[in-house]
């Protein structure tokens, strides 16, 4: 934790800043996926309350980047029955999300959903994943916003930003052909909410969940040929 920079953003409320800072330490490899936080020595670093650290901590939790074990925080490191376990409960919700979306669907929202596809497309050309990650992000909640039901809302982001959180800790940057293909079925997704065909993109968005969940399962793989 000795690594973690002491600047604040003071123009932001106190757990955002804290957490974002803390956020670009375990995402820029300082901190490492496992590894423990530690409230009081992080509170006395920041120069904050244990209460803002908590704070802090718990907007890092609610975006997937931390989680509870016991009493003790960690940064996130899903197992592969774990990853699947999120990835099953995902192919779920998430199509019946898009599928209530479309219903509703305007073109505010695609002017929103091609904003978060040209920063992809941005990042992509420069091989940031970091960049792509949040872009990705804002894409996906974007939809879940304009569906109604507000439970499934936050069930979405209970069990999504582990997995978005989990790509980004695991991966500085991905092939090329990644890129496109995240590219590719995120235009696909746009397209039919465009059309507001609640019924193909509710399978298309299953379809690719799925897909999605089948390239994490090969990077199990080769992380376990490689150790």
């Amino acid at each position: 934790m000795q690594r973690i920079p002491q600047a604040l953003d003071r123009s932001a409320p106190i757990r955002i800043g804290a957490a974002n800072l803390l956020q670009e330490a375990i995402l820029s490899g300082q901190v490492k996926p496992g590894q423990e936080i530690p409230q009081l020595p992080l509170a006395k670093r920041l120069g904050l309350s244990q209460s803002s650290v908590r704070e802090a901590l718990q907007e890092l939790e609610y975006r997937g980047v931390i989680r509870k074990r016991g009493r003790n925080w960690i940064v996130t490191e899903l197992s592969e029955g774990e990853l699947a376990g999120l990835y099953e409960v995902r192919a779920l919700l998430e199509p019946y999300a898009c599928r209530l979306a479309a219903m509703l669907w305007t073109d505010a929202g695609s002017a929103q959903l091609e904003e978060c596809m040209r920063r992809m497309r941005r990042a992509a050309a420069r091989r940031n994943y970091r960049d792509h990650w949040n872009a990705d992000i804002e894409f996906h909640q974007t939809i879940w916003r304009v569906q109604p039901n507000r439970s499934l809302e936050r069930q979405l982001n209970l069990v999504c930003m582990p997995i978005f959180a989990h790509g980004v800790l695991q991966h500085a940057t991905i092939p090329a052909s990644s890129y496109q293909r995240s590219l590719g079925w995120h235009a696909l997704i746009l397209d039919l909410l465009r059309q507001r065909d609640a019924v193909r993109v509710e399978q298309a968005v299953r379809r690719i969940v799925r897909g999605f969940h089948r390239l994490n399962l090969k990077d199990f793989g080769h992380t376990a040929r490689a150790s």
